[in-house]
């Protein structure tokens, strides 16, 4: 386990319980998936609809130039 004590900021682990992507992925996509891309898929799409895009905006930006990144590390 990495020793954090020399930090300011400590991890803190934690379990979502009860976490449910209806309305933002199909059954079969979500089957599929591990729970840190549920996770970010979700939370994209949350963001998305946060922003409150008009109709216009959401058709004619470059979907290719938008994205989530999604890092997972394991120090060993």
């Amino acid at each position: 386990m990495l020793d954090t004590s020399s930090y300011t900021i400590r991890p803190l682990p934690g379990q979502v319980h009860y976490f449910s992507t209806h309305g933002y992925t199909n059954r079969k996509n979500d089957h599929c998936l591990g729970n840190y891309w549920r996770y970010s898929l979700v939370a994209g799409k949350m963001a998305l609809d946060n922003a409150n895009l008009s109709q216009q905006v959401l058709e004619t930006m470059v979907k290719m130039r938008i994205g989530v990144v999604v890092v997972r590390a394991w120090v060993i």
